[in-house]
């Protein structure tokens, strides 16, 4: 042994230090705890945001959707009015014709006309054209019906009208 750990002085300091020792080891416990304990508590303010977060989230994505459905009912009703035949006309059932349930046969060009001159009114042969065209008729076909009331430079301006122009090729 030492002779400084013999002495009264020496066992004094020793026991001192050891003393120093455990307040050092008790103050970093409480330290690690007060560090864990807001880590806890960190932890839990941010799962609680996270979930404020997400609740408002979903109540913005269920009044979009909401929103859509409705627009998509709307513009479903729309569609449907404004595609349902009008009696009395092409497709709708009152000449005739039933509407058609199958697709339309390839198109084949209608056999070439003469022009008889206007028997009916541009508006009438609006009205006819868009009529086809929601019956699922080909340009061809709604170009030669309206040839034969209207003539060829007016029955493809119509058509046009109603259709938009034609792609070039290779489109």
């Amino acid at each position: 042994m030492n002779p400084a750990e013999q002495s009264p002085a020496g066992a004094a300091i020793r026991e001192a230090l050891l003393d120093v020792g455990r307040q050092i080891e008790a103050i970093l416990a409480t330290a690690e705890q007060a560090a864990a304990d807001i880590r806890a508590r960190a932890e839990e303010d941010a799962e609680r945001y996270l979930e404020e977060r997400r609740q408002t989230a979903n109540q913005v994505v269920a009044a979009q959707i909401e929103r859509l459905e409705r627009f998509s009912h709307e513009l479903v009703t729309e569609a449907s009015r404004a595609l349902s035949p009008i009696p009395g006309t092409v497709g709708s059932g009152g000449n005739g014709a039933p509407p058609r349930a199958t697709p339309p046969p390839p198109e084949t060009p209608p056999p070439p006309a003469t022009p008889r001159g206007p028997a009916i009114s541009r508006e009438e042969a609006l009205l006819q054209a868009t009529q086809m065209a929601i019956a699922k008729k080909g340009r061809t076909e709604i170009e030669a019906a309206l040839r034969n009331e209207l003539g060829a430079e007016e029955s493809r301006q119509i058509t046009e009208e109603v259709l938009g122009r034609p792609m070039p090729e290779g489109f």
